[in-house]
């Protein structure tokens, strides 16, 4: 709040910096050490840089209370070289995997990705383990996915849109492991038609049954529900399957959107129903 100024309070990076090293001192606290090493690792009025300091208090941070966001901060530090601080790639996936290996932390995915799609020294270049840390981070956010893009898709910050990258990424990770997020990704890719890609519905659907049958992905049963549902170019409508897919995603994961969709078919096949009766 001081750091920043929050409503009605001054920005003060000064006395920030006080408070985080009060706080440390009093309890060895890990939020406050990883804050100043925050603070220090970008400077602030009244406060210079220091890359070396900012290191040692997310070690710190790290070593006595095994805080997460430090690993990955920590491993971004370290990845990309600061002054006074040693570019170690090693050291950077060392510290992605650990965050992952604690918290299954999206923002470590990520970065872990990014690493392993441009290599470093030290670090070979892996497109299938970049793909799949991408993959399980967009899969992490699944209820969110009306919002939420794989970065290759669309385009995150720093990241330009290549939808073609992203399903080349998605067809090596099935055909090396059969990926079932991966399945499903591409399925919604292909749904859609992103930019320089045509809609494939037909392919599309026959991924997200690989999808349902090899990892009961309850989102792919909805949404190959929704395709047999409406009938599409190449999809045969079949009201009672996408009836059976809503029911199974309800049943395996209480999905909402099954949920809804299943008691807006009923409702419309009533609906049918009074309709030829009158």
């Amino acid at each position: 709040m001081v750091e920043e100024g929050a409503e009605g309070v001054e920005a003060d990076a000064v006395r920030a910096m006080e408070l985080y090293e009060l706080a440390i001192s009093k309890g060895r606290n890990g939020i406050a050490m990883y804050n100043l090493g925050c603070l220090l690792e970008t400077g602030g009025e009244g406060v210079e840089k220091d890359a070396v300091r900012a290191k040692e208090l997310f070690e710190r941070a790290i070593n006595e209370h095994d805080f997460v966001p430090a690993m990955n901060e920590l491993g971004l530090m370290v990845e990309e070289g600061a002054e006074g601080v040693e570019a170690d790639a090693v050291r950077a996936m060392e510290l992605y995997e650990l965050a992952i290996s604690k918290g299954r932390n999206g923002i470590a995915m990520y970065n872990l990705g990014c690493l392993l799609e441009k290599g470093g020294e030290g670090v070979e270049k892996d497109a299938v383990r970049a793909a799949t840390c991408w993959i399980k981070r967009r899969k992490r956010k699944s209820r969110e996915r009306k919002t939420f893009v794989l970065d290759k898709e669309e385009g995150a910050e720093g990241v330009e849109a290549d939808a073609v990258r992203a399903m080349e990424l998605y067809e090596l990770a099935i055909s090396k492991g059969r990926n079932g997020i991966a399945m499903y990704n591409l399925g919604i890719l292909l749904r859609d038609g992103a930019k320089g890609l045509d809609c494939n519905l037909v392919r599309a659907a026959e991924l997200f049954k690989m999808s349902i049958e090899e990892s009961n992905d309850t989102d792919a049963m909805v949404e190959l529900g929704n395709l047999l549902r409406d009938g599409a170019e190449g999809v045969q409508r079949d009201t009672d399957r996408a009836c059976r897919l809503y029911e199974r995603a309800i049943k395996e994961d209480n999905h909402s959107e099954a949920v809804e969709n299943l008691a807006a078919l009923r409702d419309a096949e009533i609906n049918e129903v009074t309709e030829d009766g009158d």
